[in-house]
């Protein structure tokens, strides 16, 4: 994909609609063509300066009218749920697109990892459960990074000292005792 990848990179260089300026919850985004300068990635006919610049640059075939060396001002509430930071195919997209399945991925193993449920910290307030989640995700991520250099038989860099200790004999826990209740004998 990396291939098709450049090729979206190309594209949206020479042909691409760049935002500009946020302001007031509209963005604002400049046509490829650039009315007042010479050197727009491409040339189109219809705006005349552009095809001043240099012949190597790829000339559009548009018609009578195009939006070229337009300027377009679109509200944030226009399509939300399509538009994107980085436009759909681009080696940004991709980047953006993975990071997504990473993050992804990582809830689904802290989930899987800690019984993450109601009552799992068992205080009150937003706050308090943030701040105990905190240590949650950090013991999660140690224990991940900690994994990373055990399955690989590697020795864990000194970077990262909290590491698991197996237990020798003289540091093991007792053992649980198990008490057995008997049944009581009736009252009588």
């Amino acid at each position: 994909h990396q291939e098709l990848a450049e090729r979206y990179d190309e594209r949206y260089a020479n042909y691409g609609y760049k935002p500009m300026t946020t302001r007031n919850r509209r963005t604002r985004f400049r046509g490829p063509v650039r009315a007042d300068r010479a050197t727009s990635p491409i040339r189109c006919p219809n705006t005349p300066y552009s095809m001043r610049g240099s012949q190597d640059r790829p000339t559009t075939t548009c018609a009578s009218r195009c939006g070229c060396s337009g300027t377009v001002t679109l509200p944030d509430s226009y399509l939300p749920n399509i538009r994107q930071r980085n436009p759909y195919g681009t080696t940004k997209w991709f980047k953006d697109y993975y990071r997504r399945n990473a993050v992804e991925s990582a809830n689904s193993q802290l989930r899987d990892a800690q019984p993450l449920e109601r009552g799992y910290t068992r205080v009150f307030g937003r706050i308090k459960n943030a701040f105990l989640l905190g240590f949650t995700i950090f013991a999660h991520n140690q224990r991940c990074i900690v994994n990373h250099f055990h399955l690989r038989r590697q020795n864990v860099p000194p970077q990262f000292p909290l590491t698991h200790r197996p237990l020798t004999p003289d540091t093991q826990a007792p053992a649980p005792r198990h008490t057995t209740t008997r049944p009581r004998a009736p009252s009588g």
